[in-house]
């Protein structure tokens, strides 16, 4: 279900810091319902999405920005 939903949008949307900042926030979302496996694939997908954002984003404070909604995700 989560690939189907977030991976084209982390794919296409890579390059807009508003999508990648949104979908780390989505992705945080999920990974607070403490649910075991839903945090193992949130975690996995917040991972991609940052990803293909680093690669496609040019600005150093966007990236900035991206890295710390990243890190707030990712350490629960």
């Amino acid at each position: 279900m989560l690939d189907d939903a977030f991976n084209p949008i982390s794919r296409d949307g890579a390059g807009t810091i508003e999508v990648a900042l949104w979908l780390q926030k989505a992705f945080r979302t999920l990974v607070s319902y403490n649910n075991k496996e839903m945090n193992k694939e949130a975690v996995a997908h917040a991972n991609l999405a940052y990803r293909y954002a680093e690669e496609t984003l040019i600005l150093p404070e966007e990236l900035e920005a991206l890295k710390e909604a990243h890190k707030f995700t990712t350490t629960e």
